[in-house]
């Protein structure tokens, strides 16, 4: 019920996402895309909250910054930003594209599902990116609760070899991450790998690669709630 409820939601705020905020070329059009990053993107929301928080050395996790928040990140020493949301030519990417490619900061986009699987060429990506990122570093999505938590836990997993025990308190409420609704599907994930490739000494990546089938993971996920 919470599921469909939230999908009609979703579909009727698309269609109205989708009628502004694409552009930031003139002056009318950067006031509409300030708009539309605050009401459809909810950005008004994350004014005082940031989900901001250190998981590893010189490695951060939060939801998605405001241009005056990545001024913030760079008088920090933030080198990069990891935007998990992808590049749709929408308000919250042109304006966070436009504000790192004027501080000097490296902006890498990477592509991560919150209430289906990612595929697996996009968890790949992702990986690269840890064995070559200029650290410090921050990695965002829309609220910081969801697919900041799976690639914060990834990384500690990748790079610094902790256990899927260890990384459980990156899927947390404190991040408002919620293991009951859609996005326990990433809780699934973990589970997962943690029985059928950590177990038999099976690395992330490998397991990945040769083990892991999103699609197949998500319709198991969904029919064990229903």
């Amino acid at each position: 019920m919470l599921d469909r409820i939230w999908g009609r939601i979703e579909r009727a705020e698309s269609k109205l996402r989708n009628r502004f905020g694409n552009s930031i070329e003139t002056p009318w059009q950067r006031l509409l895309s300030h708009v539309h990053f605050q009401l459809m993107d909810h950005g008004f929301l994350r004014i005082l909250w940031t989900n901001f928080y250190k998981f590893a050395p010189d490695a951060y996790r939060s939801n998605q910054p405001s241009p005056n928040r990545i001024k913030k990140y760079k008088k920090r020493g933030i080198r990069t930003v990891i935007n998990l949301r992808g590049t749709p030519i929408q308000s919250h990417y042109l304006l966070e594209n436009e504000a790192c490619e004027n501080l000097g900061i490296n902006l890498i986009n990477c592509s991560m599902w919150a209430r289906s699987l990612t595929p697996s060429h996009f968890i790949i990506e992702l990986l690269d990116v840890f064995d070559r990122i200029e650290r410090p570093f921050v990695v965002h999505c829309k609220s910081g609760a969801d697919r900041a938590s799976l690639a914060a836990a990834f990384y500690l997993i990748y790079v610094h070899g902790f256990s899927v025990k260890e990384t459980r308190d990156q899927f947390s409420l404190k991040y408002l991450h919620l293991k009951f609704s859609r996005t326990g599907v990433l809780d699934f994930l973990m589970d997962t790998y943690e029985r059928d490739g950590e177990a038999k000494g099976i690395k992330l990546r490998e397991w990945i690669l040769n083990f892991y089938d999103a699609d197949a993971l998500t319709k198991e996920f969904l029919a064990n709630r229903l």
